[in-house]
């Protein structure tokens, strides 16, 4: 029997509920046209959060952290304002928290997807809403989590040193990041201990911010906050024999785009060209790194300075 699907996005709704964009057509136009294919259509704003629980206040907006990057020397190309000015998104992974907790109204073993909402920016989105219920539920048999390689982007590109050096003990120079903007999980006891580890580390805000006294290293770009943090806890869990088993890798072919369905062969030749690339260049290298992630790698526990009044609920029967 095929399992139920929920789909889960966000929207921001600008002033006065948040300092982003106002994006209601955007979310009311998404689930008019996509809502019949899915068993549950949760799509979430500010106000909607805090009307059933007020901690998502402070979920969604932190101004100490807006503070604080605003009066940093770093260089500016390296901090992206409308990213800190919603808290460095640490809404998603308490919002996924909150909905694979046990007591949330999904069932259990329901397959949950977020994907982000701005199809009027990335029109490629408009093509994936209506192809995530069947393209996950025939992908996700044997696996409770499915993240998805969107490029062969280097981790170090967009995750800053502190985070790469303090959890992975490597540079991540052969490392490949993880799209935080499609992502699905099984309900269920890994996937909750997964989405555990990535709130824990995301909700420390030293590494959830885009602070770094790396800011000039080679190739690196900025921080992408909890995308960063998404695909630091993959490769704890990679390397974890007890826990590998529970991920699967998708890799997406074109930029940001779902497959009708997957590929072998698409998937057998990015993995040939991505053996090729680090056995000429990185052979060693893509050794040692991941040797370190294996014998040193440190999944973080419990969150020292994240929201400490729990992981907020969701009602999704209250949701329009």
């Amino acid at each position: 029997m095929r399992p139920k699907v929920a789909l889960v996005s966000f929207f921001t709704e600008g002033t006065p509920f948040d300092k982003g964009k106002n994006l209601s057509d955007v979310a009311k136009s998404i689930k008019e046209q996509y809502q019949d294919l899915f068993d549950y259509t949760i799509i979430l704003s500010p106000s909607l959060l805090e009307q059933q629980d007020k901690r998502w206040k402070n979920v969604i907006c932190n101004q100490e952290f807006i503070d604080e990057h605003l009066n940093s020397t770093q260089r500016q190309s390296s901090i992206n304002i409308p990213w800190i000015n919603l808290n460095s998104l640490l809404w998603k992974p308490t919002i996924l928290m909150a909905l694979l907790a046990e007591n949330s109204e999904l069932e259990e073993d329901t397959i949950i997807v977020y994907h982000d909402i701005n199809a009027f920016r990335y029109p490629i989105y408009s093509n994936n809403f209506p192809r995530l219920s069947s393209f996950f539920a025939d992908n996700m048999r044997g696996h409770s989590i499915a993240l998805l390689a969107d490029c062969l982007f280097p981790l170090f590109f967009d995750c800053k040193q502190e985070v790469l050096r303090n959890y992975l003990h490597c540079e991540g120079q052969t490392l490949l990041h993880r799209w935080g903007g499609c992502i699905a999980m099984k309900k269920n006891k890994y996937s909750r201990q997964f989405c555990r580890d990535w709130y824990n580390l995301t909700a420390r805000d030293e590494n959830r911010n885009q602070i770094t006294k790396y800011e000039n290293y080679p190739g690196f770009i900025w921080h992408s906050q909890e995308q960063s943090t998404l695909s630091v806890i993959y490769y704890l869990w990679k390397y974890r024999l007890l826990k590998s088993h529970h991920i699967k890798t998708i890799f997406t072919h074109t930029y940001r785009e779902i497959p009708e369905k997957s590929s072998p062969t698409n998937h057998i030749n990015l993995a040939i060209e991505g053996i090729k690339y680090h056995a000429k260049n990185y052979f060693m290298k893509s050794i040692s790194e991941r040797l370190m992630i294996a014998l040193k790698g440190k999944i973080p526990s419990e969150t020292i300075n994240g929201n400490a009044g729990g992981i907020p609920s969701i009602r999704i029967n209250h949701c329009p």
